[in-house]
């Protein structure tokens, strides 16, 4: 209800809407539901959803799957679906689709829910890339007659978000996010289109130092890599760390400063690991996507840096579900 509320407070313009109240109901009632359940969707390797429309409707469409029958009784409420799949999130979009379509297919259905709209997504991909995010929603607006979509569901990556938040406040359309923390994403004066269902980098942060106190380190490292909400959450927890200090708890904060290491361009996985070994970092957190963080486990394993002696956390819940066990 708090989300809702701090949502409800910034204003935004959607065409044709008269039942805003029931929009938000139905949007958070979707991604209620993917975020409970992932389940994986029968895709075929190589190919893409890029394009594809999402409705549980077939009956009230022509063949195409993308034409509302001119007999129908309701109108489309069209929402732009930016997620990856590929890159630092995985296959974001592979893993939602399930219950995506389960979600539309009930709430579509329902008649205390928007009884006279069906809520479409038209699919893109993001890659949790800002260029991808912005050409691919772009690509989508330009192509369509002006009105065409109502609403902006994703990206899953904080920096994307925030790039194509920048895009569509030109258009005026309203964008719901999922699972971008990035900190920098809090300010509504800077996104006054933007409004999302996951919490602030700051709360997590917040949630890294309380644990190093708990279990009395005082001597941490950090590894990230060159995403946003990566380069966001490292600079959130050495505020934590800050004010831990001027509580009292003694976390050493030039030891911190001096082993944050970022996998990147001009520094690879191998590298870093030679580093935290040199440096006898034995405690870090792991800001990193999947696809940087395998690289990473990859290079601690062949250069034997693993064992009770080194405890890694990860600080970034963006791994896809083969690597919970």
């Amino acid at each position: 209800s708090s989300i809702f509320g701090s949502c409800q407070r910034r204003s935004f313009q959607m065409p044709e809407m008269h039942r805003a109240r029931d929009l938000w109901r139905c949007a958070l009632a979707v991604l209620a539901a993917v975020h409970v359940f992932r389940l994986p969707a029968a895709r075929a390797i190589g190919s893409s959803y890029e394009g594809q429309v999402i409705h549980g409707m077939a009956d009230l469409y022509e063949a195409d799957g993308k034409t509302m029958k001119a007999n129908a009784s309701k109108r489309a409420l069209r929402l732009i679906t930016n997620r990856g799949e590929s890159n630092g999130v995985g296959d974001a979009t592979d893993s939602a689709l399930p219950m995506l379509r389960l979600a539309l297919q009930d709430i579509n259905r329902r008649e205390d829910i928007l009884p006279d709209y069906i809520i479409e997504l038209h699919l893109t991909d993001s890659r949790c890339a800002v260029q991808h995010a912005v050409q691919s929603s772009l690509r989508l607006i330009y192509t369509n007659p002006p009105g065409f979509f109502h609403m902006h569901l994703g990206p899953a990556c904080s920096g994307p978000t925030g790039a194509v938040n920048d895009m569509i406040q030109v258009f005026k359309m309203f964008q719901l996010s999922t699972t971008s923390s990035g900190s920098f994403l809090s300010d509504g004066s800077r996104y006054p289109y933007l409004c999302r269902v996951s919490p602030s980098s700051q709360f997590v942060a917040q949630g890294m130092s309380k644990m190093v106190q708990v279990f009395g380190w005082m001597k941490i490292g950090v590894v990230q890599d060159t995403q946003a909400l990566s380069g966001d959450l490292v600079g959130v927890f050495k505020a934590a760390v800050a004010a831990a200090n001027r509580d009292g708890y003694p976390i050493d904060e030039m030891y911190l400063v001096a082993n944050v290491f970022t996998i990147g361009e001009t520094s690879d996985a191998a590298i870093v690991v030679r580093m935290l070994k040199s440096q006898a970092v034995k405690v870090f957190f792991v800001a990193l996507y999947e696809d940087v963080g395998i690289n990473l486990y990859c290079q601690m394993y062949l250069q034997s840096f693993y064992g009770k002696g080194v405890q890694t956390i990860s600080a970034l819940s963006r791994w896809g579900d083969a690597w919970i066990a």
